[in-house]
């Protein structure tokens, strides 16, 4: 999986874009500027949006070349990012420490699913904010982006799960109209949360 996400990113061009992810934008800019964290952040657009946005910023991922991207869009941008290559799995979450986590398109197969999204609970202090966005199980039907195995699609029913005692302001599947570089266009079925850690 690291190679193919290394080809994804390899060249000059941004896979998602160089600007942030709408959702993620729209709930950030609603919050007092604090201190994020970006799971599997791929090439930083998200990550760097929240340092020019005033936020302390930490990134991770796995992609050596999306993390280079990152740095190169932070200075581009004249902001600082805290990006950290390093497997999910292995990656060592922070206990307590974040006002919010951002969690967009990232997907994975039920266990893991399950292990990152606790780990996000852990990292976030009590009143944090989690923002996420990710394809629903109906995309799996369309070709305007997303992973091929339903498996790694989400549904509510499961988040609410993942997050169970967390406040929900928002928890919805819908039809969106995605532009986010190549390979996220199109009309897509996503599921989107914003929730507040009790």
């Amino acid at each position: 999986m690291k190679e193919m996400w290394d080809k994804r990113f390899a060249g000059s061009m941004f896979a998602y874009g160089a600007t942030p992810n709408w959702y993620f934008r729209e709930k950030l800019n609603s919050l007092p500027a604090g201190k994020v964290l970006l799971i599997c952040d791929g090439e930083g657009r998200n990550s760097v949006y929240a340092a020019y946005r005033g936020w302390t910023s930490v990134a991770m991922d796995y992609s050596e070349i999306g993390r280079a991207k990152a740095l190169q869009l932070a200075e581009e941008k004249r902001v600082h990012i805290d990006f950290y290559l390093s497997p999910v799995e292995t990656f060592t979450f922070p206990v307590g420490e974040f006002d919010a986590v951002g969690l967009i398109f990232v997907h994975f197969e039920p266990i893991l699913r399950t292990y990152v999204h606790a780990q996000a609970r852990k990292a976030l202090k009590k009143g944090g904010k989690l923002i996420m966005e990710a394809f629903s199980k109906d995309q799996i039907t369309r070709e305007s982006g997303g992973p091929a195995d339903i498996n790694t699609l989400y549904n509510v029913d499961d988040l609410v799960n993942d997050f169970a005692g967390f406040s929900f302001q928002e928890c919805s599947e819908l039809e969106v109209l995605l532009n986010e570089g190549h390979f996220h266009v199109g009309m897509s079925n996503v599921v989107r949360i914003f929730a507040t850690k009790l």
